[in-house]
């Protein structure tokens, strides 16, 4: 009995979840080693198969000679037999001629005996050539039974000879239709072997093909964790909701985009406007961080985003705190010549008596935003308070906002 192939598992399809698809894809991988002992053992039972064809085709040929050489021993045995038979009737004319020879001796005999007074050593000479005569005619008769045996014999053997020819050339006929049907079946055999192999290439394909999708396929580091994407378009991207095999809204891709050089982004799923958000992208990052820790602009004096207010000296500004109930950190940030950046720092100093502070200064109270301004000058020169705007006066009056970020805890 040829050796079965086992059937392959079954392959990972497109629309498997990811784990389905890896035990799909690793269950085929772990059955190609098997496959192909089997598809080897059957190539090899094909040899053995076609090695005994050969051998059948063979034995059937020289079965055939055999039986031509028997069935023309079987012609030359029928022609002996023939000559036998033809021997032996030409024995039997000669013994029924002996025959006749001896009873004309008999008749001479008598003849002779009549004239025996005159012949009588003749009549005995001719009596003893008669009993001579009538002896060679009994051994003519004994040869002629024995040839006519011997020519039956020749024709049973010929008979003989004759079925064994027959039974030879039968016995030809079914080797060579044996033969036949040995090298029939070493070509299904072959043609078996050669289906094996183009399954086996067509499997070694498909598990190919199965570990690169595998491979560009999206990755998870767990059920709920992250998942990666490889280079693709936008759309290779998963949902987000990981019972419909997408992924879950906590997770990480990073999606490269091939139409675009240098377009790989990491990205999360915005639950907030429902939409992926680029790690890279600096407006994210920050409405992430605003979001998270929370800032806002207050503007002292009643200015608005729209339209800034002057601070002036020695003054204090009250704002309500943008995050009610929660600590803040206040930046002081002033505009020059159209550019907003920080104030510098705050002195005090006091020349002839008279006290003197430079700078602004924005603080929480309670639940409150408190700033507070000099009554020497806003700003003096940066080389003095460190201030950012290259400043070599003092400067007394400036658009101001304060930078309110909720503290962190």
């Amino acid at each position: 009995m040829s050796t079965k192939i086992s059937d392959l598992p079954t392959p990972p399809q497109p629309s498997d979840t990811p784990a389905e698809f890896n035990s799909h894809a690793f269950s085929l991988l772990g059955a190609l080693p098997g496959f192909v002992a089997q598809t080897n053992a059957l190539g090899a039972e094909m040899e053995q198969n076609a090695t005994a064809a050969a051998s059948a085709k063979t034995a059937a040929a020289a079965s055939q000679t055999a039986a031509k050489t028997s069935e023309t021993n079987s012609a030359a045995s029928k022609t002996a037999a023939a000559n036998s038979a033809t021997a032996a009737a030409s024995s039997q004319t000669a013994a029924k001629t002996s025959e006749t020879n001896a009873k004309a001796s008999e008749t001479a005999a008598a003849t002779s005996a009549t004239a025996a007074a005159s012949s009588q050593t003749a009549a005995k000479t001719s009596e003893t050539n008669a009993k001579a005569s009538e002896t060679a005619s009994a051994n003519s008769a004994t040869a002629a039974a024995s040839s006519q045996t011997a020519a039956k014999t020749s024709e049973t053997n010929s008979a003989a000879s004759k079925t064994a020819a027959a039974n030879s050339a039968t016995a030809a006929a079914s080797s060579q239709t044996a033969a036949k049907t040995s090298e029939t079946n070493a070509k299904a055999s072959e043609t078996a072997s050669a289906g094996s192999a183009t399954a086996a290439a067509s499997a070694a394909t498909r598990a190919e093909n199965a570990a690169a999708t595998n491979v560009n396929s999206v990755q998870r580091t767990a059920v709920d964790g992250a998942a990666v994407l490889p280079e693709g378009r936008n759309a290779r991207r998963p949902g987000v909701d990981a019972t419909t095999g997408g992924m879950p809204a906590s997770g990480l891709v990073v999606r490269g985009n091939t139409e675009t050089a240098g377009d790989y982004f990491a990205e999360f799923w915005d639950r907030a406007v429902g939409a992926w958000r680029a790690i890279a992208s600096r407006e994210w990052v920050n409405a992430l961080v605003n979001a998270a820790v929370g800032s806002a602009y207050v503007y002292p004096n009643g200015g608005t985003q729209a339209a800034p207010a002057n601070v002036a000296l020695y003054s204090r500004y009250v704002n309500g705190n943008p995050f009610p109930g929660k600590a803040v950190h206040c930046r002081v940030q002033l505009r020059v010549n159209g550019v907003w950046g920080e104030a510098g720092g705050y002195i005090y100093g006091n020349g002839g008596g008279v006290d003197a502070g430079y700078g602004i200064l924005s603080r929480q109270y309670g639940d409150e935003i408190i700033t507070q301004t000099g009554n020497a000058a806003l700003m003096a020169a940066s080389h003095l308070d460190g201030n950012p705007f290259g400043l070599t006066t003092n400067i007394g009056s400036l658009p101001c906002r304060i930078l309110v970020t909720q503290a962190r805890g």
